[in-house]
Protein backbone atom coordinates (compact mmCIF):
# COMPACT_ATOMS: atom_id res chain seq x y z
CA UNK A 1 0.00 0.00 0.00
CA UNK A 2 1.11 3.36 -1.06
CA UNK A 3 0.30 6.77 -0.53
CA UNK A 4 -2.24 6.74 -3.77
CA UNK A 5 -4.12 4.29 -1.91
CA UNK A 6 -5.45 7.17 0.45
CA UNK A 7 -5.07 10.32 -2.69
CA UNK A 8 -7.58 8.23 -5.10
CA UNK A 9 -10.54 7.09 -3.13
CA UNK A 10 -11.73 4.08 -5.60
CA UNK A 11 -13.41 1.29 -4.58
CA UNK A 12 -10.55 -1.10 -4.18
CA UNK A 13 -8.03 1.55 -2.55
CA UNK A 14 -10.75 2.05 -0.06
CA UNK A 15 -11.10 -1.65 1.01
CA UNK A 16 -6.85 -1.89 0.36
CA UNK A 17 -6.52 0.98 3.57
CA UNK A 18 -9.94 -0.55 5.60
CA UNK A 19 -8.00 -4.37 5.34
CA UNK A 20 -4.36 -2.35 6.60
CA UNK A 21 -5.98 -0.46 9.60
CA UNK A 22 -8.21 -3.26 10.58
CA UNK A 23 -5.18 -4.96 11.17
CA UNK A 24 -3.33 -2.55 13.98
CA UNK A 25 -5.09 -2.85 17.75
CA UNK A 26 -6.18 0.84 17.54
CA UNK A 27 -7.15 2.24 21.10
CA UNK A 28 -7.28 5.81 20.31
CA UNK A 29 -8.77 8.07 17.01
CA UNK A 30 -7.80 11.72 16.52
CA UNK A 31 -9.80 13.01 13.75
CA UNK A 32 -9.14 16.25 12.39
CA UNK A 33 -8.11 18.60 9.12
CA UNK A 34 -9.62 21.76 7.77
CA UNK A 35 -13.11 21.05 9.00
CA UNK A 36 -14.55 24.61 7.61
CA UNK A 37 -12.82 24.26 3.30
CA UNK A 38 -13.12 20.76 3.59
CA UNK A 39 -17.00 21.26 4.16
CA UNK A 40 -18.00 24.20 2.23
CA UNK A 41 -15.41 24.06 -0.02
CA UNK A 42 -14.09 27.69 0.05
CA UNK A 43 -11.32 29.01 3.06
CA UNK A 44 -11.40 32.18 5.23
CA UNK A 45 -9.93 34.15 1.79
CA UNK A 46 -13.08 33.09 -0.33
CA UNK A 47 -10.74 31.42 -2.21
CA UNK A 48 -12.75 28.54 -3.96
CA UNK A 49 -11.21 24.71 -3.27
CA UNK A 50 -11.72 22.75 -6.34
CA UNK A 51 -8.96 21.01 -6.49
CA UNK A 52 -8.91 17.01 -6.04
CA UNK A 53 -9.49 15.62 -2.03
CA UNK A 54 -9.75 19.40 -1.17
CA UNK A 55 -13.57 19.02 -0.03
CA UNK A 56 -14.65 16.20 2.13
CA UNK A 57 -15.03 12.72 -0.29
CA UNK A 58 -17.18 10.29 0.62
CA UNK A 59 -19.46 6.92 -0.46
CA UNK A 60 -22.50 5.42 0.77
CA UNK A 61 -23.41 1.97 1.37
CA UNK A 62 -23.09 0.74 -2.62
CA UNK A 63 -19.83 2.89 -2.99
CA UNK A 64 -21.63 5.77 -4.87
CA UNK A 65 -19.39 9.14 -4.49
CA UNK A 66 -21.84 11.41 -1.66
CA UNK A 67 -21.45 15.34 -2.76
CA UNK A 68 -23.28 16.11 0.15
CA UNK A 69 -20.40 16.64 2.49
CA UNK A 70 -21.30 16.77 5.66
CA UNK A 71 -23.50 13.61 5.05
CA UNK A 72 -20.50 12.15 3.23
CA UNK A 73 -18.19 12.58 6.85
CA UNK A 74 -21.18 11.63 8.99
CA UNK A 75 -20.67 8.12 6.66
CA UNK A 76 -16.87 7.43 7.20
CA UNK A 77 -17.47 8.23 10.46
CA UNK A 78 -20.02 5.66 10.72
CA UNK A 79 -17.73 3.30 8.71
CA UNK A 80 -14.75 4.26 10.68
CA UNK A 81 -16.57 3.11 13.96
CA UNK A 82 -17.95 -0.36 12.08
CA UNK A 83 -14.24 -1.26 11.22
CA UNK A 84 -12.93 -0.78 14.95
CA UNK A 85 -15.99 -1.66 16.90
CA UNK A 86 -14.51 -4.83 18.25
CA UNK A 87 -11.64 -2.46 19.42
CA UNK A 88 -14.11 0.20 20.91
CA UNK A 89 -11.37 3.14 20.45
CA UNK A 90 -11.70 6.54 21.86
CA UNK A 91 -12.49 9.04 19.53
CA UNK A 92 -11.18 12.47 19.51
CA UNK A 93 -12.14 15.56 17.63
CA UNK A 94 -9.31 18.38 17.50
CA UNK A 95 -10.93 21.85 17.19
CA UNK A 96 -10.48 24.04 13.74
CA UNK A 97 -8.27 25.92 13.84
CA UNK A 98 -7.46 29.73 14.10
CA UNK A 99 -6.89 30.85 10.41
CA UNK A 100 -5.82 34.17 9.32
CA UNK A 101 -7.04 36.22 5.77
CA UNK A 102 -2.96 37.20 5.81
CA UNK A 103 0.32 35.07 5.92
CA UNK A 104 1.35 35.72 9.03
CA UNK A 105 5.52 36.08 8.96
CA UNK A 106 4.83 38.47 5.69
CA UNK A 107 2.44 40.44 7.66
CA UNK A 108 4.63 40.72 10.65
CA UNK A 109 7.87 41.45 8.59
CA UNK A 110 5.54 44.19 6.89
CA UNK A 111 4.73 45.83 10.43
CA UNK A 112 7.28 45.50 12.32
CA UNK A 113 9.14 48.35 9.36
CA UNK A 114 6.89 50.92 11.04
CA UNK A 115 6.96 49.55 14.99
CA UNK A 116 9.70 51.02 17.03
CA UNK A 117 10.22 51.04 20.73
CA UNK A 118 11.27 48.02 23.42
CA UNK A 119 10.78 44.55 22.16
CA UNK A 120 8.24 43.58 24.84
CA UNK A 121 5.96 46.74 23.02
CA UNK A 122 6.82 45.71 19.34
CA UNK A 123 5.64 42.40 20.42
CA UNK A 124 2.72 43.31 21.81
CA UNK A 125 1.70 45.74 18.66
CA UNK A 126 2.12 42.29 16.27
CA UNK A 127 0.30 40.45 18.63
CA UNK A 128 -2.59 43.04 18.42
CA UNK A 129 -2.36 43.37 14.95
CA UNK A 130 -1.96 39.90 13.66
CA UNK A 131 -5.36 38.85 15.69
CA UNK A 132 -8.39 38.07 14.65
CA UNK A 133 -11.80 38.23 17.39
CA UNK A 134 -12.48 34.53 19.09
CA UNK A 135 -16.30 35.61 18.11
CA UNK A 136 -15.52 35.75 14.50
CA UNK A 137 -13.10 32.12 14.66
CA UNK A 138 -16.56 31.03 16.04
CA UNK A 139 -18.97 32.46 13.20
CA UNK A 140 -16.60 31.08 10.32
CA UNK A 141 -17.11 27.80 11.69
CA UNK A 142 -20.10 27.72 12.91
CA UNK A 143 -21.43 24.69 10.67
CA UNK A 144 -18.34 22.81 11.22
CA UNK A 145 -19.23 23.39 15.18
CA UNK A 146 -23.10 22.36 14.55
CA UNK A 147 -21.61 18.99 12.90
CA UNK A 148 -19.34 17.76 15.49
CA UNK A 149 -21.29 18.63 18.61
CA UNK A 150 -24.25 16.17 16.25
CA UNK A 151 -21.84 13.68 16.23
CA UNK A 152 -20.06 14.07 19.71
CA UNK A 153 -23.54 13.33 21.09
CA UNK A 154 -24.02 10.44 18.55
CA UNK A 155 -21.16 8.25 19.24
CA UNK A 156 -19.96 9.80 22.77
CA UNK A 157 -17.08 10.84 20.86
CA UNK A 158 -14.26 13.50 23.11
CA UNK A 159 -13.18 17.12 21.93
CA UNK A 160 -9.99 18.57 22.45
CA UNK A 161 -9.83 22.28 22.27
CA UNK A 162 -6.33 23.44 20.77
CA UNK A 163 -6.91 27.43 20.74
CA UNK A 164 -6.11 27.51 24.05
CA UNK A 165 -2.36 28.44 23.05
CA UNK A 166 -3.42 30.90 20.20
CA UNK A 167 -6.42 32.37 22.10
CA UNK A 168 -7.38 34.20 25.02
CA UNK A 169 -11.59 34.90 25.65
CA UNK A 170 -11.14 38.03 23.28
CA UNK A 171 -8.79 37.38 20.48
CA UNK A 172 -6.63 34.86 18.49
CA UNK A 173 -3.63 35.46 17.93
CA UNK A 174 -0.72 34.79 14.85
CA UNK A 175 2.11 35.71 17.25
CA UNK A 176 3.10 34.06 20.35
CA UNK A 177 3.58 35.96 23.33
CA UNK A 178 7.70 35.74 22.74
CA UNK A 179 7.41 37.21 19.47
CA UNK A 180 7.35 33.50 17.80
CA UNK A 181 5.26 33.39 14.42
CA UNK A 182 2.64 30.59 15.34
CA UNK A 183 1.88 30.29 11.66
CA UNK A 184 4.32 29.63 8.80
CA UNK A 185 1.41 30.88 7.03
CA UNK A 186 -1.82 31.90 7.07
CA UNK A 187 -3.58 28.70 8.25
CA UNK A 188 -0.62 26.10 8.97
CA UNK A 189 0.91 26.08 12.17
CA UNK A 190 4.78 25.92 12.74
CA UNK A 191 6.54 23.02 14.02
CA UNK A 192 7.68 24.41 17.77
CA UNK A 193 3.79 24.54 18.45
CA UNK A 194 2.82 21.73 16.79
CA UNK A 195 5.38 20.07 19.18
CA UNK A 196 3.77 21.98 21.93
CA UNK A 197 0.46 20.58 21.20
CA UNK A 198 1.35 16.99 21.04
CA UNK A 199 3.13 17.28 24.05
CA UNK A 200 0.63 19.39 26.50
CA UNK A 201 -2.54 18.14 24.81
CA UNK A 202 -2.45 14.56 22.75
CA UNK A 203 0.67 12.89 24.91
CA UNK A 204 -1.62 13.10 28.20
CA UNK A 205 -4.63 11.32 26.45
CA UNK A 206 -2.73 9.14 24.95
CA UNK A 207 -0.39 7.82 28.17
CA UNK A 208 -3.87 8.05 30.27
CA UNK A 209 -5.56 5.82 27.25
CA UNK A 210 -8.64 7.01 27.97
Amino acid sequence: MDKTDFIFPTKENRDKVKNFFTQLPIKSIFVSFRWTPAFLGFDHNIRLIAHPGAMFIGFDENNNRITNTFQAFENSIKELMEIYKKNNPDVYFLSPIPEFPWRVPDRAQALVRTLSGSNSHIIEQLRQNISITKQSYFDYNKESFEELDKLKKQYNFSYIDLTSKLCDDERCYGIAKDGQAFYYDDDHLNKHIINEFFRDELMPVIQSGK
